[in-house]
């Protein structure tokens, strides 16, 4: 995957994020009165298509990662330099945004209490782990995750892995789950951010960066329109696969989710649409380079996108509720984008742990 690539799925993904997250309530209205011609159908379309978006990304850090690191690590200091230098990339963001929500919100800190310094310790840890201050903030958990284990799984690069790292990930979502469950196991209950959900995507980056000439001739048989064409049917599935159990489920949030069997495959075959495309695609992105350029740009700052981005979808939706969900994403990525652009032309490139803490991409100069 070539870099100009690389940065317009960062892109199409971060926007795909708040696809989903600006049709939520579209869902609920579905949900309610299952029109199928209506705009909040419209909208639990493209939720289900956007669906792709974090499996697509933490499989992206695995293969930034693999690429990086395709020759391995020297010695334990490099580990260490490594560690250093990811979390704190990471884990500063996480951990500023995080004591930001929970000192602002009602059910946050608590204060003027007995043993209020030791209550507010939990409270920042399980929020950091399992709760999260804001909801789209287990991101940061599954990646921070992911760097852990990092150095560990660069070196063991045998294909052969996906498949011990696949087999939790298909026992313990839908469907298979319900063959735990007919079988009278019992499984455990993980939060949502919990490594064994996204190892195999984080792994299958790793070898994607390793295996990168096998890949593409595993792929050459299949043409663009093919690979699209799969794509399509699988999109299709989805979406009729969620509609199925809108009628047996009573929250969108028990079938809408990306722990799918169905999930899994829709986002393996557009990384496999992008792979194979990825010579066309970046011969279309250099031949305009406006467009390129400014897709770079958004790429570099999707995780300040990313970070802010559900504080001004709440306005938007307290301010401008006649908004449609569809228009929503639009209207979203506009402001965040001009408010990244503005902060990372006013704050200087030095000292840089600013820029860091605010998730702003480091300024060379």
């Amino acid at each position: 995957m070539s870099r100009e690539v690389s940065d317009i799925l960062r892109f199409v993904s971060m926007m795909a994020v708040l696809v989903i997250h600006a049709t939520g309530r579209a869902e609920h209205s579905f949900l309610a009165h299952h029109n199928f011609f209506s705009e909040s159908f419209l909208s639990v379309i493209a939720n289900q298509i956007a669906r792709f978006s974090v499996p697509v990304f933490v499989f992206l850090s695995g293969y930034g990662l693999g690429m990086k690191y395709r020759e391995g690590f020297s010695s334990l200091s490099d580990i260490f330099l490594f560690y250093r230098d990811r979390f704190v990339k990471i884990a500063l963001p996480f951990l500023f945004i995080t004591l930001l929500i929970l000192s602002l919100v009602p059910h946050g800190f608590r204060f003027g209490t007995d043993n209020t310094s030791s209550e507010n310790f939990y409270i920042l840890i399980e929020n950091l782990y399992y709760k999260n201050a804001d909801y789209h903030l287990y991101f940061f958990t599954i990646i921070l995750q992911c760097y852990l284990v990092f150095p560990l799984l660069n070196h063991f690069t045998q294909t052969w892995l996906l498949l011990i790292f696949y087999l939790p990930l298909f026992l313990l979502t839908y469907p298979g789950f319900m063959i735990l469950a007919a079988s009278g196991m019992s499984y455990p209950s993980w939060p949502a951010a919990a490594l064994v959900y996204w190892l195999f995507y984080f792994h299958a980056g790793i070898l994607a960066a390793r295996h990168r000439d096998t890949i593409s001739k595993a792929l050459s048989p299949f043409s663009l329109p093919q690979t699209s064409a799969v794509v399509t049917a699988l999109a299709i599935l989805l979406i009729t696969e969620y509609t199925y159990r809108s009628y047996h489920s009573p929250v969108p949030d028990y079938y809408n989710h990306f722990h799918r069997f169905s999930v899994q495959i829709y986002s393996a075959a557009v990384l496999a649409l992008v792979f194979r495309g990825d010579g066309a695609i970046r011969q279309w992105l250099l031949r305009h380079a406006a467009l390129n350029s400014f897709i770079a740009g958004s790429a570099a700052l999707s995780f300040f996108i990313y970070i802010y981005h559900t504080w001004v979808l709440r306005l938007l939706e307290q301010f401008v509720p006649c908004l449609p969900p569809l228009l929503m994403a639009p209207v979203l990525f506009a402001v965040m984008y001009t408010v990244a652009r503005l902060f990372d032309g006013l704050l200087p490139g030095k000292p840089a742990l600013l820029r860091t803490i605010l998730g702003l991409p480091a300024k060379n100069k």
